[in-house]
């Protein structure tokens, strides 16, 4: 399980605190989303959670541990806490496939033959597999997207944090990043979404924490919090289409778009 307890940083050059007193369990089988104004501080808190920066006070957790700082302690904690960031050429760094897929466990000196097993599992969950064998240059960027979340699979890490997955895409490209997410949390990981796309979040997390100038404005239930219309509008943000409807127009409270067309 990753958490912080009640961590506040703010960036040398600046005297301003960029997070202020943040606490948050985030738990394993549950997709947690983290949504808030550009500003509200989400990157800056991703960068915490994985130790590359460190709290100016309070804590963060893995395991019911503090995170410890020296090089050997993160090495290991970014074997169980992986991250997706927004841009994929972020994280793909060869032109083959399958072998930027396995730079990490060959890094590791992992068996060959369990590399390839894990390779061609983290390919299946993405549903890869059918342009495994192209070049990274000729890929489009939903599959770019794609191979930049197996690379974070394969090392069969418990805790996902993904950064905007959905930024960019089509909606079919859109709809496959929900169906990935949702074979990932089959699996029982722990994922954290920080993302935009509020209907995204609406439809796939268990519980959202809403960030608002560095604070947390509110942690809880996913329906619950986007039913807070005044506390939806002081973070900047704007409630889910279905949560709209449901309050404008007193229709049923849906979760998901099929739910509503099929009702």
């Amino acid at each position: 399980m990753l958490l912080t307890k009640r961590i506040s940083f703010k960036y040398e050059q600046n005297n301003q605190w960029v997070l202020e007193d943040i606490s948050l369990t985030l738990a394993a089988g549950k997709v947690t989303g983290l949504i808030g104004a550009n500003g509200s501080g989400k990157s800056t808190l991703f960068m915490l959670l994985l130790g590359i920066l460190k709290p100016n006070t309070g804590e963060v957790c893995w395991d019911g541990q503090p995170l410890s700082y020296h090089k050997e302690a993160l090495y290991q904690l970014r074997q169980n806490v992986s991250i997706v960031f927004q841009d994929p050429d972020q994280q793909i760094f060869y032109t083959d496939i399958r072998s930027d897929i396995a730079f990490a466990l060959r890094n590791l000196g992992m068996d060959e033959e369990e590399v390839l097993r894990r390779v061609d599992n983290a390919l299946t969950l993405v549903d890869a597999q059918h342009f495994a064998d192209q070049p990274i240059q000729y890929l489009s960027y939903g599959q770019k997207k794609r191979v930049a979340i197996a690379g974070a699979l394969v090392l069969d890490a418990p805790c996902i944090l993904l950064d905007e997955p959905t930024a960019g895409l089509d909606p079919l490209g859109r709809q496959q990043i929900i169906e990935i997410l949702q074979r990932i949390v089959a699996e029982g990981k722990q994922v954290v979404i920080s993302s935009h796309d509020i209907d995204l979040i609406y439809q796939v997390c268990d519980e959202v924490s809403v960030l608002h100038k560095g604070r947390l404005l509110t942690s809880g239930d996913t329906q619950q919090v986007f039913l807070q219309t005044e506390l939806i509008k002081q973070a900047g943000l704007v409630q889910p289409w279905l949560v709209r409807l449901h309050l404008e127009k007193e229709l049923p409270l849906y979760r998901r778009e099929q739910d509503f067309l099929g009702s």
